[in-house]
């Protein structure tokens, strides 16, 4: 008879052992898969090891628990690696997420045997960041997978860039040599990894919504450290956290953006009002616009904000109409007619004759032009002038799958005049298309949330819509002596990011610390800010007891949308001082709260 300790591929709660034991009447190989039973349910669980168990027999003897037997036996050879093992216990460890739900994402599929893996002695190669505009990432990171002494593997954040780059590399390199995904090829079984290349670093997209909520590029780190692997972020910009660490020598950086930058012309809206032209396409980008048109190119629209506007405003009382399931005001969009919707929730309904508070007729909408507006407004501009051209909308709401998506990138593919408007969704296109003009309407909806690092997450943004090569950028604003735009215009960006730096250094924000986001969901208002305060008075309380000055935990805030889907959201943040995850303080955090680490936003 054999002790077999198993780590359960499910979710344990932390307070519970994350390794459990059972017997069997033969040994089995670590990384085999079992199934056990867990009270009355069952669970796939991986075999961590085997020990006979004449040689446990003093602590089973010392134990409170009867010794249960496996249920049965799923497979008997490996389908979990010691580097799937490793990376599991980092998750968890990192993200402080429960080991065996890191284990279960990491194992990935439990259908591939485990074969021999090369793993390269570790010489702390510094990992590359590297400077490239879309038109030569593919030639760059051809040259970096030719040399590299194994295979490689190209990471990116999602599937139309995952097409592209399968489509220009698969007839250069076989699947042996050359590994294409998204964040989740991470945790694949590699022979004999020598390079790994992390495309567009600083895309959202890279950070799991789900437990265990990683970061792309931290993994890929580990990976590469585990695999002994070259680690290179290929990137149109640099990023605050990763000029730090140029700065600092823990990336090497090399630029090789040497493109001319496009004529970038900043307008000040107010004048626009001021010269008696208070519509949202600034006298400018109108004749910008027909004098592209007139040359037989494209133009690109750059929106924001889906839909049609932002708010439904009475005149009468200032009510302005909201979610019933959200604290947040339903916006205005355009199909046959208009109808509000919730960005929070599937809420929708009819756009109301009167006010629901004082039956008042005198309803406007109000706030930022959606890409709904902006299309009416620039097809009207275009038929006053007489031009006849292609206008598409591109968001969320237009292209609701990926055909309807497909059709629009195919029809501004063609080699004729036209307009799109579309919002963020373009940027996934940024290695197929080229525009030789690009308007944004609302350059000051980037900057205007209040979050520690929308400065930087603008300027990434800006950065992108030169990924495009327009010819000329126009940015229309109504507060032109930002930073963020005098830096981005001029192309200073070391001045933007050492002012930032400096900032995040007085007040303790990353790179110079570890932010833990607990957020805490409750149907009930009153219920949800009690746990939230009663937890922030026991965390100040543990910090004193140990004594431990490296972490500070702020008071209890409701989110910036209090209520979503029926739930109030209460948030606390933590701030570990020392970058790490600061399990002896998690640990007083009961069930049912949300732990983030590294969130994408604090609010």
């Amino acid at each position: 008879m054999f002790v077999i300790e198993v780590i359960p591929l499910a979710a344990l709660p932390h307070n519970v052992p994350q390794l459990l034991s059972y017997f069997w009447n033969t040994p089995l190989e670590k990384g085999s898969v079992v199934e056990i039973s867990i009270g009355k349910r069952k669970e796939m669980a991986a075999v961590v090891s085997s020990s006979p168990i004449e040689q446990n027999k003093s602590i089973l003897k010392k134990s409170e628990f009867q010794l249960k037997k496996l249920s049965k036996i799923v497979s008997p050879e490996p389908k979990i690696s010691d580097v799937q093992f490793k990376i599991a216990l980092w998750l968890s460890r990192t993200y402080y997420a429960p080991l065996g739900l890191c284990l279960k994402t990491a194992a990935k599929s439990l259908k591939t045997k485990v074969e021999n893996i090369q793993v390269a002695e570790n010489k702390n190669i510094k990992s590359l960041l590297l400077i490239a505009p879309p038109g030569k990432t593919i030639k760059i990171a051809s040259q970096y997978i030719k040399d590299a002494q194994g295979q490689a593997l190209i990471v990116v954040p999602d599937k139309t860039i995952l097409e592209h780059f399968t489509y220009e590399l698969r007839l250069k390199f076989d699947s042996d040599k050359l590994i294409l995904g998204t964040r989740k090829t991470l945790f694949s079984q590699f022979k004999n990894l020598r390079l790994i290349i992390v495309e567009d670093p600083l895309n959202e997209a890279y950070k799991s919504d789900m437990t265990p909520k990683y970061n792309t590029p931290d993994l890929a780190q580990e990976v590469a450290r585990l695999y002994g692997a070259r680690l290179i972020f290929i990137s149109s910009a640099i990023g605050v956290k990763n000029y730090y660490r140029t700065k600092s020598g823990e990336y090497e950086l090399r630029n090789e953006d040497k493109n001319s930058r496009p004529e970038i012309k900043t307008i000040n809206m107010i004048n626009e009002i001021r010269t008696d032209n208070p519509d949202i396409l600034s006298k400018d980008l109108k004749e910008s616009i027909l004098k592209v048109l007139d040359k037989e190119k494209q133009a690109l629209i750059f929106s924001p904000r889906k839909g049609f506007t932002s708010l439904l405003i009475c005149q009468n009382c200032s009510l302005s109409i909201r979610c019933p399931n959200c604290s947040a005001p339903l916006k205005v969009h355009k199909s046959s007619e208009l109808v509000l919707k919730c960005h929070r929730c599937p809420h929708i309904q009819q756009f109301p004759k009167f006010c629901p508070n004082c039956n008042s007729y005198k309803l406007k909408t109000a706030g930022p032009a959606g890409t709904q507006k902006i299309y009416d407004r620039v097809r009207d501009f275009l038929d006053r002038n007489n031009v006849k051209v292609p206008v598409l909308a591109m968001d969320l709401d237009i292209a609701k799958n990926e055909t309807e998506e497909s059709e629009i990138i195919e029809e501004i593919k063609k080699p004729k005049p036209s307009i799109l408007i579309a919002t963020q969704s373009i940027f996934s296109y940024r290695y197929q298309l080229n525009f030789a003009l690009i308007g944004t309407i609302n350059t000051d909806s980037l900057i205007t949330f209040p979050d520690y690092d929308i400065e930087e997450k603008s300027f990434y943004q800006l950065k992108k819509l030169l990924d495009f090569g327009p010819e000329k950028l126009i940015l229309q604003t109504y507060n032109p002596d930002n930073e963020v735009l005098k830096n981005f215009t001029s192309n200073n960006y070391e001045q933007f990011y050492d002012k930032d730096l400096s900032i995040r250094e007085s007040f303790g924000y990353p790179p110079f610390s570890k932010l833990i986001k607990l957020t805490h969901r409750d149907l009930d208002q009153k219920k949800a800010f009690a746990a939230a305060r009663t937890l922030v008075e026991k965390l100040r309380m543990a910090l004193i007891q140990l004594k431990n000055n490296t972490i500070i935990v702020s008071d209890s805030t409701p989110g910036l949308i209090e209520r979503e889907r029926g739930l109030y959201n209460y948030h606390i943040i933590l701030k570990s001082l020392n970058k790490e995850t600061p399990r002896d303080i998690l640990k007083f955090v009961p069930l049912g709260w949300s732990v983030d680490v590294d969130p994408k936003s604090l609010l």
